[in-house]
Order: structure tokens, then sequence, then C-alpha cells
């Protein structure tokens, strides 16, 4: 594996993972006539995460620039880009690239200036809560198409962030698995999640969030609407059991994937400074908040995409 530290640079863990950097260059040019400027896209680990360079993601990004950078959201379905800074505007107009922001999270607070834009803090007082492997929101019938992630506040040492690729777990998968798994459904359940937060201190948000979402189906493997290609779809955060099979069985099953899941050799691992933000595709892919920089403070802000009910196409 091969992760990005704090000063820019990459440092190789595993002698088996290779480092590849290669130049996007558009050959269209923008409405406003200028060319999108070289974008240099440096692989970070076998399976995903690329670092990105040469593009400041403001409110000066073309449209050919973007079509360079959805491109690389798709080919390496994690995108870490340091020094940008956005104010929750710009953040927010960058998601609205990708498609339609989410309305406010109905568990994490908003920021006062856009309400779109999740404010993600801990400290001392407010203990992570989420130290866990997931994709997000799934427990609705909807999950996000993915999220932009901004780090504003960073501990000395510690809240690194872990990304897997849900492909690559697919990938490994026995023939025989693949098949059986084309036809199971899990559960999934913001009650597990919802039960580690404080209701008094969230002014019943707790209550209301588990009377609007009740428990959805989904299935185990799912088809990526823009790329075709199959991922596994369960998640230890949310997925509370797999339909219309023994407890026992269910449990065992899940239990293997979790394994799966938390393989380093399926994942990269960002270690954030002020200013980095990182746009992960949700609809194939995991994500680790390490919660190891308790008590010191971490204050994160998330724009996270609208998608779509997952589904799984047959070969």
């Amino acid at each position: 594996m091969t992760r990005l530290t704090k000063h820019g640079q990459s440092r190789s863990v595993a002698v088996d993972i290779r480092r590849i950097s290669y130049c996007v260059l558009s050959s269209t040019i923008a409405e406003d006539g200028i060319r999108s400027a070289a974008m240099e896209i440096e692989q970070l680990a076998e399976h995903l995460g690329a670092r990105v360079h040469g593009l400041t993601l403001d409110d000066s990004l073309t449209d050919s620039q973007f079509a360079d950078l959805h491109r690389a959201f798709l080919d390496h379905l994690v995108l870490v880009v340091p020094e940008q800074h956005l104010r929750p505007h710009q953040q927010l107009k960058l998601a609205r690239q990708f498609g339609e922001p989410e309305p406010p999270h109905p568990l994490f607070p908003a920021h006062p200036d856009e309400p779109q834009v999740t404010v993600i803090e801990n400290d001392a007082d407010s203990p992570p809560e989420n130290d866990t492997w997931h994709s997000d929101v799934t427990w609705r019938r909807t999950p996000p198409l993915g999220s932009i992630l901004q780090a504003q506040v960073m501990p000395a040492t510690g809240g690194n962030t872990r990304w897997t690729s849900m492909y690559a777990i697919y990938d490994a998968l026995t023939d025989e698995d693949k098949t059986r798994f084309e036809s199971m459904r899990g559960v999934h359940s913001i009650e597990t999640f919802a039960g580690s937060l404080n209701d008094s201190e969230d002014g019943g948000r707790v209550r209301e969030a588990l009377s609007k979402h009740p428990p959805v189906e989904h299935p185990m493997i799912r088809t990526h609407p823009e790329t075709g290609r199959r991922g596994l779809f369960v998640n230890e955060g949310f997925t509370t059991h797999i339909a219309d099979i023994d407890t026992g069985e269910s449990e065992r099953i899940l239990s293997r994937l979790w394994k799966m899941v938390d393989d380093r050799q399926f994942r990269v691992e960002v270690e954030w400074s002020p200013g980095t933000v990182v746009i992960w595709d949700n609809r194939c892919t995991q994500h680790f908040a390490a919660a190891d920089y308790y008590p010191e403070h971490r204050r994160m802000h998330r724009v996270t995409i609208i998608g779509d009910e997952p589904r799984m196409v047959a070969h």
C-alpha cells in the first residue's frame, strides 16, 4: 500500500504496489476559450487512490478540466487533492458538477452559511462515533453517489482515513461466492449508528431519523451505473444481516466478508492536512476514519451527492 503523507510525499509501505504517474490532457476547449491545463494523476495504490497535481478546485475549474477530473474519479475511485482551502460555497459548487448535493444530514450539524455542507467535528467533548468500515448512508433506498470532504482542523497525529475498493473485493471472491451472492440481499439499518449518538444532546434527531428510515434491502452485488463494473455492496457499519437465510449462516458470511474489507491489499490510506480535499465514489468503496486522535480536535467539511438505487445487472 502507498499512502499520502502530510508533507505531500508518497511513502511506500509495501514493495509490491506500483506507483504510476501520467498526465491527462484535455483535447477540447472550454466554453471560455481556455484550454484545460495539464493535470497529473499519481496512482497511490494498486486498486484505488490517486493524488491530483496541477489542478485548483475553486471557481476557475473549466468544463474540460472537470471532464478530466471525472474520468480520474471513475478510474481511481478516491482522488486526493492537497492544498485547496475551499470555501463552503466553492465546495458546494464543485459537488454540483458531479450531481445534486444532498439535503442536510439528519444527524450531523450543518454549516451555518451553507446547510448542505455537513460539519464533522470531534474533540474531547465530542468523541468520534463511527470508527468502523462503511459506505455512507446505505440505510436509505438511494445511498449517495459520493462525497467531497475537506480537512479544516487536524490533530497533531492520527486521524487518517482508509478507503477500500469493493470492485477488488468482488473480483477476489470465489466463483461460487459470486454466483451465490447474486441472488442475495443485505438488510441495511441506521439503528446501530444512531444508537451510538446522544439523543438528548441531538434534540431528538436520533428518534426522528429512526422513524423516517426503516431498514432497507440492497443487492449484495452492485453494478456500478457508470462503469458497469461489479462490486460487493454490504458494509459492517450498516448491514445488519442477509435477508431470507439462517441467522447463523448470515453471520458467518458477513464475518468472512468483513475480514476481506479490512485486508490491506485492497486499500489506500490518506493522512490529512488542512485544505486537503478528497473526492470518493461511495458506490464502489468503503471507508474507515481512524479515531486514534481522541481527545484532540478534528474538523471536516463534507458535501454529499445524491445517488441512485443500487441494482445488480445480470451478465
